[in-house]
């Protein structure tokens, strides 16, 4: 009898822990369930109070940064609704600029995302964040120009951003070569990712002086890489050959192709020469005349590259060659 009872209250006590571990499991799915909604549907909130504050001005200047802080340490990973990037949007005009450029690190970190890339286009943002280009304080403006750079990768915002092209290459040409170093890198970055097919090419190529320019008188070999790519893009396309050539880069181009810079350097260098050489029957007068002034000189750098320990250098310096012994062949008297 006593035997039955012991039994019956250990049956009845693993009844009663089973209950509870079921309690609390539903209890917890319960509230992971409820804090997700509360934070779906907290940035709205966040955004219609910050607009209200700003809008009857009531509220310290304090609050609305810490209000909109929260907002962005919640979504720091690019994980941004519509309703998110358009708020976002809106207050770039809005907010100090001490929480601007959080705004902007928040909008760098979402458009990694093409499915972002497209919302803050159909958003406007495009326009919004070209206009923060002639903001005073330069840590602004790169953060505005990274932002930009990221969007340039998608074809559409391409399209729509190649009216901005003028603008964005006379932001790059009033830079001072020595101390806008960062500025001018993070420009130059943009335009090469605007150049990386041939939709903006036209307008991109009205800077084509002022690429070059910035190309001898930077000492710094970031900037020279990145006018390098970009020179790259620019003459994969026949059709900007001509106009390049007018600028007489061959002479500017051998000097980088020296032993003395980096091999990444170099390879650029050579692919841009390979790539102006590449059309040696379809040459006007004074191409002609343009290319042979310097004939001798890049020969002669091009067979040492030949011996060089980087393949794709060797690879390139043939093909440059190559051209050579056609045009040569070709325009020979």
């Amino acid at each position: 009898m006593e035997s039955n009872g012991k039994t019956a209250r250990i049956v009845l006590y693993a009844v009663c822990s089973a209950c509870a571990a079921l309690a609390l499991t539903f209890g917890l799915y319960y509230l992971r369930q409820y804090e997700g909604k509360k934070r779906k549907g907290r940035s709205t909130n966040i955004f219609e109070s910050l607009f209200k504050a700003r809008d009857n001005e009531s509220g310290s200047s304090f609050a609305i940064d810490q209000e909109l802080a929260e907002i962005l340490k919640e979504n720091g990973h690019g994980e941004f609704t519509k309703g998110t990037i358009s708020s976002l949007l809106e207050i770039l005009e809005k907010v100090e600029d001490h929480m601007l450029e959080k705004v902007l690190i928040a909008l760098l970190n979402c458009s990694a995302f093409t499915t972002n890339q497209n919302i803050i286009r159909e958003c406007g943002g495009l326009s919004r964040l070209v206009a923060l280009l002639t903001h005073p304080k330069k840590p602004i403006i790169i953060k505005t120009v990274q932002v930009l750079s990221n969007l340039a990768m998608n074809e559409k915002n391409q399209e729509c951003l190649k009216d901005s092209v003028f603008e964005i290459i006379k932001n790059l040409e009033y830079c001072d070569v020595i101390d806008d170093d960062d500025v001018i890198t993070e420009h130059l970055k943009l335009i090469v990712n605007l150049s990386a097919t041939n939709i903006a090419h036209e307008e991109v190529m009205t800077g084509a002086q002022a690429f070059f320019d910035i190309l001898c008188h930077s000492h710094s070999e970031k900037i020279q890489k990145e006018v390098l790519r970009l020179l790259v893009n620019l003459s994969c396309n026949t059709t900007n050959l001509e106009r390049l050539l007018g600028l007489k880069p061959l002479l500017i181009l051998q000097t980088f192709m020296l032993a003395d810079n980096q091999d990444d350097i170099v390879l650029r260098a050579v692919t841009i020469v390979a790539n102006l050489l590449s059309s040696p029957d379809g040459y006007t007068e004074q191409q002609q005349a343009v290319i042979t002034e310097h004939l001798n000189v890049l020969y002669g750098e091009l067979m040492r590259l030949l011996d060089h320990t980087d393949e794709n250098i060797q690879s390139q310096a043939k093909r440059a060659l190559r051209s050579i012994f056609a045009f040569r062949m070709m325009y020979s008297t």
